[in-house]
């Protein structure tokens, strides 16, 4: 059973949290275990309120699969939390590392965008919060996942797509990723 480590922080977005979240745990039988800077209730954007299992300095990368980051207002500002160390030791352990929306900005500004394909919100908005982001002849304009080596970016607006490429990135059978994928568009047929 893979185990993902889910980090929230204060404004999640929470419709990028859910479908990863509830939909593993719940029909695929994932450890999912909530990751916040603080280890202390945080509500997301409309207010849900998500209570941690782990502060981010304890989280160890040999516990998990990987590490999936949600986007949130944080990101954005001055306030978020440093990412980098905890990037550097799930890719050391060979695990793999995930960010959704703003969270693709912890992704630049640990390097790992300048020099492996991805995605995020649109082209340029990376460039306005990080300047030590030289990626942008990689950048893919997608409404998907993009996976490159272990990494995983999404933008905000697919977080179906981003489940998928975790789903996919942790071993679940293709066949289960192409049923995830269908069942979420069944209504519209």
């Amino acid at each position: 059973m893979p185990s993902l480590a889910i980090v929230l922080t204060d404004e999640y977005a929470d419709w990028e949290f859910a479908p990863i979240a509830a939909i593993a745990r719940e029909f695929y039988d994932y450890d999912t275990q909530i990751v916040s800077p603080q280890a202390k209730p945080i509500n997301s954007i409309a207010g849900l309120l998500a209570i941690p299992q782990h502060k981010l300095e304890n989280l160890e990368a040999a516990e998990f699969d990987a590490l999936v980051i949600i986007g949130g207002k944080i990101w954005e500002g001055n306030d978020y939390p440093d990412m980098t160390p905890l990037i550097e030791e799930f890719l050391a352990n060979d695990k793999i590392v995930a960010g959704i929306c703003g969270a693709t900005l912890a992704l630049a500004r640990a390097g790992l965008l300048n020099d492996r394909n991805h995605t995020s919100n649109e082209t340029g908005y990376i460039d306005g919060y990080v300047k030590s982001y030289t990626g942008q002849k990689l950048y893919v304009k997608t409404n998907k996942a993009v996976i490159d080596n272990k990494v995983i970016s999404a933008s905000g607006f697919s977080p179906h797509h981003f489940a998928a490429g975790v789903f996919r990135a942790v071993g679940m059978a293709e066949d289960d990723v192409t049923d995830y994928l269908q069942s979420l568009g069944a209504e519209f047929t």
